[in-house]
């Protein structure tokens, strides 16, 4: 198909952030590749690349999808630094309603939307759960450099803007899946249940190492039938502390636990060992990242891995997902619905998905505009991922140069 200006410079940034010369764009390559990879000098850090030794292996690598590479934070020579005029950006703050989990160290969340030839992408690091500090990736960006964390939201941008220029809303004939309800804090049985009776039965909470002045609030939800619990530990608890707990939630919520996610570090043979003995499932979030976790139902965050690649890769395998926001803003919200949408086609969702984050932050001017029926997230209207006034009045500018 013919592209716009605006596609191939947005190609450019798909093609050279990890120093390849293809992507899986409209376009073909400029040249034929060659056939031995091991004879073409891969700059990029991340091992898949370098290993492959043919066109062939790497087009089979999950987690190759639209060229950004997989998960990381580290900065990648991009082709902003042909034209970096191309990248603007709009900061913002997120007010958390109460702690959002065990690592958190509260106060409020900051990241940015990143605008580019007119489409639009969430760029929210969480230094807690490891991430370099939004300055980095700024200061990357206004270098013109693209971390692959940045990638992932300059490959919103350019999906949001190919449907904006078109005319076109991104969830066009697709039909986003419910999702879980999802509460801040230390909740009580009855906001637990409460919860699991206004959406569709499952609650997610964020777990700690004070599980055990929890457990019974826990119990007291999953006593009735119509209520299943999602525990996140963000990896708080070590393996012996972790076996000790998944012993008590199997003793005291049986049933009433859908599954467990990241209760301690990953190790695969510590995890095996935890499901083995509890008869519980595990959840790996940001599974891409991780080897060996292919075994466990995955935790897909398409702000942080190549939902694309993820998703082919569990279908093939058999592997069931969880689709989830990165606890962001709304654009990147309505940016995991999408891809939430397009998993559930494929067949490879693992029940209810994790997409209804707003409700953990004051309302905004965008969040005003989402709505949930039946545990359903229901975006805006308009083109793209919506909220065309929105976007076309917002300040926006060129990321600061590093100081």
């Amino acid at each position: 198909m013919d592209m716009t200006a605006e596609d191939l410079i947005l190609t450019d940034f798909v093609e050279f952030a990890t120093g390849s010369q293809f992507a899986a764009s409209s376009h073909a390559p400029p040249r034929p590749p060659p056939s031995d990879l091991r004879a073409v000098h891969w700059p990029s850090p991340w091992p898949w690349l370098r290993e492959a030794d043919s066109w062939q292996e790497l087009a089979a690598v999950p987690g190759r999808g639209d060229g950004w590479g997989m998960c990381g934070d580290k900065p990648v020579p991009g082709a902003a630094d042909r034209d970096p005029s191309q990248v603007e950006v709009w900061r913002y703050r997120l007010e958390p309603r109460g702690a959002l989990n065990a690592r958190d160290g509260g106060g409020g969340v900051e990241g940015v939307l990143v605008r580019v030839a007119g489409g639009v992408g969430c760029l929210q690091p969480w230094p807690s759960l490891g991430d370099d500090p939004l300055d980095v990736h700024l200061a990357a960006l206004a270098a013109g450099r693209v971390t692959p964390l940045a990638a992932r939201a300059l490959g919103c941008a350019r999906a949001d803007g190919q449907a904006r220029r078109g005319g076109r809303w991104l969830f066009a004939g697709l039909a986003v899946p419910p999702s879980h309800a999802i509460l801040p804090g230390t909740p009580s049985a009855g906001a637990i249940v409460a919860a699991a009776r206004e959406g569709v039965g499952v609650v997610k909470v964020k777990a700690g190492p004070d599980w055990r002045q929890r457990l019974e609030a826990w119990a007291g939800a999953c006593a009735l039938p119509d209520v299943r619990l999602r525990l996140d530990f963000n990896e708080t608890l070590d393996p012996g502390e972790a076996a000790a707990m998944v012993a008590a939630v199997a003793r005291w919520l049986g049933p009433g636990v859908d599954f467990i996610e990241d209760p301690c570090p990953f190790d695969r043979d510590v995890w095996a060992r935890l499901e083995s003995s509890s008869g519980l499932r595990l959840a790996a979030d940001r599974a891409c990242a991780r080897p060996g976790a292919d075994r466990f139902l995955g935790v897909l965050k398409p702000a942080v891995e190549d939902a694309d690649a993820v998703v082919a890769a569990a279908a093939r395998s058999g592997r069931k997902l969880v689709v989830t926001t990165n606890m962001d803003h709304p654009v990147g919200q309505l940016w995991a619905a999408w891809h939430a949408a397009r998993a559930a086609s494929a067949g490879v969702l693992a029940g209810p998905c994790g997409l209804l984050t707003h409700t953990l932050f004051a309302e905004d001017e965008f969040s005003r505009r989402l709505s949930v029926s039946g545990g359903v997230l229901i975006g805006p209207p308009g083109t793209g991922l919506g909220y065309d006034d929105l976007v076309q009045a917002l300040p926006w500018r060129r990321p600061d140069p590093p100081t």
